[in-house]
């Protein structure tokens, strides 16, 4: 059976990148133009899902934040102009849970998710423990299945200061069937993970939780069908303008949730001039059944996917990230997988897409001041020492 360490393991395949054949860090966009570099010295390996920007509405200033949430157990703070400016720690939470993730609210509000027990952790700047809730105790779903609760590697989990979005992960039934077979067993709990609801809405206010929702089924959002089949993906999901964009990796289809109901307000097909869209989807029987860790891994490793959407409120634009369909034996010879950057208007009309290098898709963010993207020196990157580890992005601003 698969468990969130295959989610982990295959993430780390989408973005696995070594030699490949393009080398030319300038992109070509009829609507960017290049501004300059920030370098950050972050000092630590970092994960993208523990990078990230925060607005601070006081000092209406934005930050960079880095965090490393195993080795160095640290929030790191970046000015863009006079580098770094506080470290929050994270060992009074890793003290007692490890950490899945954790969104900055405000200074004196950090939520910390647990990894796998479904706890939250409230900490300030100091990393003080100021509040603490044990999910399983106080959510339910309505099935009284169990579910594992995560959070997206491309967005915040809060939608405002009293609400939080979380990846619902369908684990077990609160009564187990007994499989006579263990393609029976397999084919259950897959089928399961389509039809379970995929996200988590929690409105906290001072005591506590007082309101919380399950919704957004992908199996009846995205593939209608009565089919069985391979699903394994990361929470595809991106909180902007009060609305909840989630997206399938085996779908071309964007749809747009409303952040208190969870019900879709608006589906948007994307379409892509450069590569098609969508993983296959591999059905579970006799013959698959024994090697789906293998066909999964290369569906994976070979699919035009989606990976990331920004949203510009400067210019009300959206930036979508996804990486191109190519052959296994282009994954073979490069460990490389080809981007593609699209730039959508409000009302999701493309503008643009072209395509950006392996270095630039790595950490990419759209700020107040441009859009962000990363930028390595590959004859700087080889042998470096987490201690003297760099980041480095390249601003660009939009024009019409």
């Amino acid at each position: 059976m698969k468990t969130k360490s295959n989610l982990l393991f295959i993430a780390v395949l989408y973005f696995f990148s070594c030699s490949n054949p393009e080398n030319d860090n300038n992109i070509k966009s009829n609507h960017l133009e290049f501004v300059r570099n920030y370098e950050f010295k972050v000092g630590m390996s970092i994960r993208r899902k523990h990078s990230g920007i925060y607005y601070d509405k006081e000092e209406k200033q934005e930050y960079m934040y880095f965090g490393n949430v195993v080795t160095d157990k640290v929030i790191k703070l970046f000015s863009f102009e006079n580098g770094l400016v506080r470290k929050i720690p994270l060992d009074k939470v890793t003290n007692e849970e490890n950490i899945e993730d954790f969104s900055i609210i405000s200074l004196d509000t950090i939520i910390v998710l647990s990894q796998y027990t479904n706890k939250l952790f409230f900490i300030n700047r100091e990393g003080d423990i100021w509040k603490k809730i044990a999910l399983d105790s106080l959510i339910i779903h309505p099935t009284k299945d169990y579910y594992e609760f995560s959070t997206s590697p491309y967005s915040e989990i809060n939608i405002d200061n009293s609400r939080i979005i979380l990846g619902a992960d369908w684990r077990e039934k609160d009564q187990k069937p007994d499989y006579k077979t263990q393609l029976e067993e397999i084919k259950d709990f897959y089928y399961n993970l389509w039809k379970s609801d995929r996200y988590l809405r929690i409105n906290i206010d001072a005591n506590g939780i007082n309101d919380y929702r399950f919704g957004c089924s992908l199996y009846n959002t995205f593939f209608p069908d009565d089919s069985i089949v391979d699903f394994i993906e990361l929470d595809n999901y991106y909180i902007a303008n009060n609305d909840i964009f989630v997206w399938s990796d085996y779908s071309n289809k964007i749809m747009i949730l409303n952040s208190d109901s969870l019900t879709i307000k608006k589906t948007i097909k994307i379409e892509s001039k450069l590569s098609p869209i969508g993983a296959n989807l591999i059905p579970i029987n006799e013959k698959t059944v024994t090697k789906l860790q293998e066909l999964t891994l290369k569906n994976a490793r070979t699919s035009g996917i989606i990976t990331r959407i920004f949203y510009d409120s400067h210019n009300n634009i959206y930036y979508f990230v996804m990486l191109k369909q190519i052959s296994y034996d282009f994954f073979e010879k490069y460990k490389y997988r080809p981007s593609i950057l699209m730039i959508f208007d409000k009302e999701f009309n493309k503008i643009e897409e072209f395509n950006i290098t392996r270095d630039q898709k790595g950490f990419i963010f759209s700020s107040n001041k441009g859009l962000l993207l990363n930028k390595i020196d590959d004859s700087k990157s080889e042998n470096i020492k987490y201690s003297d580890q760099r980041i480095t992005l390249s601003l660009y601003k939009y024009y019409e």
